[in-house]
């Protein structure tokens, strides 16, 4: 992709040059983001060796979520979480669900129980 670049408040570049490269190389950054078919990943930091759907007697869980585009909707139980990592505290089952830009998904589940 051309963007150009400013150099003593001059362009390398003009719009029409810019434009024309682009449309010659079909860049395409939506287009892009519309043909990933690489699912995001969901990863356990704590504790050690957690796996989906399994029952872990811990004071919490620590998971970080990873795209090779961008993570865009994440969710604990139905309710909106942040996009980069969740810490999950709350006896019970615990249904992670993630989903990047071009709607590839990933699902990880566990059950905190008291230690």
């Amino acid at each position: 992709m051309l963007l150009g670049m400013v150099s003593a408040k001059k362009s390398l570049y003009t719009e029409a040059q810019i434009n024309k490269y682009n449309q010659e190389n079909k860049v395409d950054i939506i287009a892009n983001k519309n043909t990933d078919s690489v699912a995001p990943q969901i990863i356990v930091v704590y504790p050690d060796n957690l796996d989906n759907g399994q029952t872990v007697a811990a004071d919490k869980v620590y998971l970080k979520f990873l795209d090779n585009i961008e993570v865009a909707q994440a969710f604990l139980n139905d309710q909106q979480i942040s996009l980069d990592s969740v810490v999950v505290t709350s006896l019970g089952i615990s249904k992670i669900l993630i989903v990047d830009s071009a709607g590839n998904k990933a699902e990880f589940s566990f059950t905190i129980v008291p230690r």
